[in-house]
């Protein structure tokens, strides 16, 4: 279920195709009666002698899921959503409200289970709104669109070739050049120390999660047979429960170890990262179209074109930071200056 969260946490699944992946890990509905035939109702067959049973999981099982506040500890009480007392949470809170924002984007699928292999299948818009879709002729790739009745765009197809190379354009800016590096080492006096207190605030605010997962364990351990004894919970849900609660600590102590560097560490490596991707354009031009697909899903979750012309793009976090510093005069995005020091703290992030 947690896995459910992740993977449409991205940006790249539909409800659809989430739910064939669901089917294939063996996630089912839960256990519920069928309706009585009007046969068995004129025979007066009790509801109880009909078995329970489950069923697949399907896109609307994954729509139901990833609307459930239930799995974020909530339960239902009167016609809102309250903390449940003995109810532990199966998601952390950040996992359940990036999935909300996703799905008040209405991303499209990247990933499907059983079509033919394109490069960009799912991830090219139109101006318009109206997504790309793949086909091939005489052997080579092309991606076509139905535009809306009103859009403006005047050439509808897309050459994979001529894609390949705009992707490659817009990966050339994922580094600092020179005179940003500059800037940010001449910040960094001032502004690392404003970063530093946000790395501290976020620390501390981990540690009292650890607290209190310690404090549930103990809870656990010191109260084992009153809860047995009083049925309150039974042998397997203790075991369970303090499996949650030794996963939750490990997932805690990572995010710790995370923020052990300092500041000037982050900046360090943020320098060190950008130095590294420059070659990234240079792999792309080379990789195959499996590895391609790949690196563009890694960093994009929407490609918009226009008139045969990448207009803009939609970036996941963490490469925004570097790829929305702004486009380059001509290109026909939209400009947009961010602070280069700020940009280095949310890559680390």
């Amino acid at each position: 279920m947690k896995r459910v969260f992740e993977l449409y946490a991205t940006g790249g699944w539909s409800f659809s195709q989430l739910g064939k992946w669901a089917r294939e890990q063996g996630l089912t509905t839960k256990p519920v009666r069928r309706k009585r035939t009007k046969k068995e109702i004129l025979n007066n067959m009790g509801l109880e002698t009909i078995p329970k049973t489950s069923r697949p999981a399907d896109h609307k099982t994954v729509e139901y899921i990833l609307n459930n506040p239930f799995y974020i500890g909530k339960v239902r009480i009167g016609g809102g959503y309250t903390d449940g007392k003995f109810h532990i949470p199966l998601i952390d809170i950040g996992l359940y409200n990036k999935v909300q924002e996703v799905l008040r984007s209405r991303r499209v699928s990247v990933y499907y289970m059983d079509k033919d292999f394109f490069t960009y299948r799912g991830l090219l818009r139109c101006t318009c709104g109206r997504g790309y879709s793949p086909y091939q002729q005489k052997g080579i790739n092309y991606y076509r669109t139905r535009c809306k009745p009103n859009c403006d765009n005047p050439d509808k197809n897309l050459k994979e070739e001529d894609i390949h190379v705009l992707i490659q354009q817009a990966l050339s800016k994922i580094y600092y050049t020179d005179e940003e590096l500059a800037e940010i080492e001449n910040k960094a006096k001032n502004e690392l120390g404003v970063i530093s207190t946000q790395r501290d605030r976020e620390l501390d605010d981990l540690h009292a999660q650890r607290k209190r997962v310690f404090a549930d364990l103990d809870y656990l351990t010191n109260n084992k047979l009153t809860l047995l004894r009083t049925g309150t919970m039974t042998t397997n849900d203790i075991k369970a429960d303090e499996t949650r609660f030794n996963m939750k600590l490990a997932e805690i102590d990572t995010k710790l170890k995370a923020y052990a560097e300092t500041a000037q560490e982050m900046l360090k490596y943020v320098i060190k990262f950008s130095e590294l991707v420059k070659n990234a354009t240079t792999y792309y031009e080379h990789a195959l179209d499996s590895e391609k697909q790949e690196i563009a899903s890694e960093v994009f979750t929407e490609l918009v074109f226009n008139n045969r012309t990448l207009v803009n793009y939609i970036t996941k976090e963490g490469f925004a930071a570097l790829l929305n510093r702004g486009w380059k005069s001509g290109s026909g995005g939209r400009i947009r200056t961010c602070d280069p020091l700020v940009n280095s703290e949310r890559l680390y992030r």
